[in-house]
């Protein structure tokens, strides 16, 4: 979960600084997205953090909406 939270902090500071390209915030937003669900998926099969299911849904649903506009 942490290399997902660096992740977005790297491209935002990125992004912030003009020093990205659109294919490149494509790549790493959809690498960001696919490591979400990937832990929103062990999360659930574990059956742990239940408390955190709805606010994680809530993750992937905005980093796919940032996926869409990114395109």
């Amino acid at each position: 979960m942490s290399y997902l939270i660096s992740g977005a902090r790297d491209l935002e500071s990125r992004v912030s600084a003009s020093s990205v390209g659109r294919d490149q915030v494509r790549t790493d937003v959809s690498r960001l997205l696919d490591d979400a669900r990937r832990l929103e998926r062990a999360m659930r099969d574990a059956n742990l953090y239940s408390g955190a299911w709805t606010d994680w849904a809530e993750v992937v649903r905005l980093l796919q909406r940032l996926s869409d506009i990114a395109r």
